[in-house]
């Protein structure tokens, strides 16, 4: 089970954060719905639980989707978390900032 981080060049700015047991089939549904150059920039360990704390912890953030700003702090401190996680996946949500850069 993995929490996600994509990008992709129909949404510039933007990033999604989620949810998928199967990353590889996620990333083919993506491509599929959303664009078919959507990129996972980041992949670590994590729970359904793990993805719904993230978006409580985002929501002032939130654009629609599960889709964030990526220049807004609390979304760069959690796909960094995210990215530099070796897993198994613990982000301590209640410690992110709250203000926009």
């Amino acid at each position: 089970m993995s929490i996600y981080v994509a990008r992709t060049n129909n949404r510039p700015g933007l990033v999604k954060i989620g949810f998928t047991t199967y990353p590889r089939q996620r990333l083919v549904g993506l491509r599929r719905v959303v664009d078919r150059a959507i990129v996972f920039v980041a992949l670590a360990d994590g729970t359904i639980f793990h993805e719904h704390r993230l978006h409580n912890a985002l929501k002032a953030h939130h654009l629609g989707g599960e889709w964030y700003p990526e220049g807004a702090e609390p979304v760069q401190s959690a796909v960094s978390e995210i990215a530099g996680a070796p897993g198994p996946f613990d982000l301590a949500v209640t410690n992110l900032p709250t203000r926009v850069c």
